[in-house]
């Protein structure tokens, strides 16, 4: 089974592997890509900035793609940057541990890496349980600085301040992944700056835009 799963390749695992709690039915449903999260998907680069309306699940995504890196990538650190300190532990329950504890009842016989800790906002793994040595993690936080992360997902954007999130994603090198995601929050702020390098600069702009309609999903 792992080494099948190491050879489907990150994308496959995240749309095959893990569940997350359906917002209508409240069950523990295998997670999908919807529109956006699928063209979001095919097009992203290192350095992604994703404007878009609300609930589109950018958050959701990207907080099962750094499970899944840390449970299968070695000396892999993903991290998601939370805009309020008050949504730290809800991100991390509510997406990150569900979607880990339902891995573990689905897969667990097939594939179980061995803990190194589980804490209130951090998931971090030792070994695969297999012979192969993980030493990786994912976090959930309000701020990274002096970090160094190989996956960087930040939620709403547009409302951190500038220090707090240049600090943040300057600990992620130039050949790994940021994506700065965010409804819209007015005319001022870093994210939004950089939402205007890429409007008018385009390719050369420091990083590539993603923009959802409302009406994308609706």
């Amino acid at each position: 089974f792992r080494d099948a799963m190491l050879k489907l390749g990150h994308e496959e695992r995240i749309k095959n592997l893990y569940r997350i709690q359906d917002k209508l039915t409240k069950k523990a449903s295998f997670f999908q890509p919807n529109a956006p999260q699928d063209r979001y998907l095919k097009t992203k680069g290192m350095r992604n900035i994703v404007l878009k309306c609300r609930q589109v699940g950018f958050t959701t995504l990207n907080c099962i793609r750094g499970l899944d890196y840390a449970l299968w990538e070695p000396n892999f650190r993903a991290g998601i940057l939370c805009h309020k300190l008050g949504t730290v532990k809800t991100i991390f329950n509510d997406i990150t541990k569900f979607s880990y504890n339902y891995f573990v009842r689905d897969w667990g016989h097939l594939y179980k890496p061995v803990e190194k800790s589980d804490s209130a906002s951090a998931l971090s793994f030792l070994n695969d349980g297999l012979g192969r040595t993980l030493e990786s993690s994912v976090q959930v936080m309000h701020d990274f600085r002096g970090k160094t992360l190989h996956f960087l997902h930040v939620a709403e954007a547009s409302r951190i301040e500038g220090d707090r999130l240049v600090g943040s994603v300057n600990g992620v090198p130039d050949n790994c992944e940021i994506t700065l995601e965010s409804t819209a929050y007015g005319r001022g702020g870093e994210f939004y700056r950089l939402w205007q390098l890429w409007k008018s600069k385009g390719t050369l702009a420091p990083y590539k835009g993603c923009f959802v309609f409302w009406y994308q999903h609706y």
